[in-house]
Parts: structure tokens; sequence; C-alpha cells
């Protein structure tokens, strides 16, 4: 029975995951985590997948995941599939991403509700696919903050459970939505998309460029006598 929720579970992550890609654009998206069961669904030109080792699956590219080999400010999408629960160090991730993402890039972010009753059954899962059991399951809230503290604003928050639902029915969402949000412990997993804010930097105006008159001094010691002055 564990094993036909968990399939209804990737099934609506799947479908959340489509929903957000929608409002994802550019040419390049990056892959890095566990695979995506459909990437048919990355609106992007082009989708490379990024693994740690080799042991994980085929994948265009082998990286650490905080050396990412890609230039600076050069994807359009970042999407971390189910890795925040799998690293010792989430604030790294979090800050190699920025430094690739383009201006207004998007970050996607899949996890694990730790209030589950079926949260560790899928983190043991999950960790066979990664290799190792490092790292710890991370709430929403946890993963929110840690987005604003790195500089993401998040945009678009789904939550999903893992039980069969009809996805084209709108009113059968919003009811497991709003269950979602007054009891907590229902849903199972949850997907952030977040956009890359650059705040422009105000220039400080130093006082000696205030706009005075000092008269004319000869040396040093009266120049700096008549700007005490004003």
């Amino acid at each position: 029975m564990a094993r036909y929720r968990l399939d209804w579970f990737y099934h609506q992550e799947q479908a959340a995951l489509t929903e957000i890609m929608r409002h994802c654009f550019g040419f390049a998206t990056v892959i890095i985590g566990q695979a995506l069961s459909s990437p048919e669904s990355i609106p992007t030109q082009r989708h490379f997948y990024v693994q740690e080792s080799q042991g994980q699956g085929e994948a265009d590219a082998y990286a650490a995941y905080d050396q990412l080999p890609f230039a600076p400010e050069s994807v359009d999408v970042l999407m971390m599939h189910h890795l925040a629960d799998h690293v010792q160090n989430m604030d790294v991730l979090l800050e190699e991403a920025k430094m690739i993402l383009r201006h207004d890039g998007h970050l996607i972010i899949t996890g694990i509700n730790p209030w589950h009753r079926m949260a560790r059954r899928l983190w043991h899962q999950q960790s066979n696919c990664f290799g190792h059991k490092k790292g710890q399951i991370q709430s929403i809230e946890t993963i929110t903050k840690k987005l604003r503290q790195a500089g993401f604003e998040p945009k678009l928050t789904r939550r999903y459970g893992a039980h069969a639902y009809k996805a084209h029915s709108k009113w059968w969402q919003k009811l497991a939505n709003a269950s979602f949000r007054l009891m907590p412990w229902r849903f199972l997993g949850y997907s952030i998309a977040a956009c890359k804010q650059v705040h422009p930097l105000d220039p400080i105006k130093p006082k000696w460029q205030k706009s005075r008159t000092i008269p004319e001094a000869s040396t040093s010691y009266e120049r700096r006598k008549c700007d005490g002055k004003n």
C-alpha cells in the first residue's frame, strides 16, 4: 500500500512542477539532485542533468553540487529536485545557485514535509538513489527563510500529499490546499519557485560632497579649518 501511495505522491509532484514551470522562461535549465520522471515538462529549450557521482545514474555532467560547472549568471532556471533534504549545508548551495543564475532567474526546490508519517520512508528511499544518508528533512518554513536570507523571493508554493485525486478537478485542489494549510501533517511534499533578487546599491553621499560653499584656502590646515566651520 505504501508503494502505491508513493506513486500517487510522485504523480502529484509532477503535476505541481508542470504548473510551476509554466511561469519560468529562458533558454537553459539545470537539474541537480534526483532525476525527473517526466523531463518533457520543462519549457526551456535545453536542460542539463548534473549528478555528484556516476553511481546516481546518467547525467550530462558530474560535479560537486557546490561547484557547478557553469559560468556566473549563465543559467535561467535551476531545479534542486529533492536535494535540500540530502545535503549538510544548504546555505552553500544557495550561494552557488545565486552565482550561476541570471538576474530574475528562477530557483525551484522540492522537499519532504517532516511532519508526515511517511516522511522517513520517503527520505530513506531517496537516500538509496543518492548513495548516502546525509542531511535531514527540512520543513517548508525553514527553506523559505533560507531563501530570503540568500537573496531569493519565493513566488509560488505548492503542497501535495500521497493520496489519489483527480488532477483536473479544481475544487478538489482548492479543498486539498486548504486542508494542508490547516493541518500541516497531511501533505507529504512541497515545491517552491523563487526568483533571484538583485537589489540596487544606493550610493551614500559623503559629507564633503554636500552642497555648501568653502572659501579658497592655500594650505591643507586652512581647508580643514574652513570645513570644520561649515
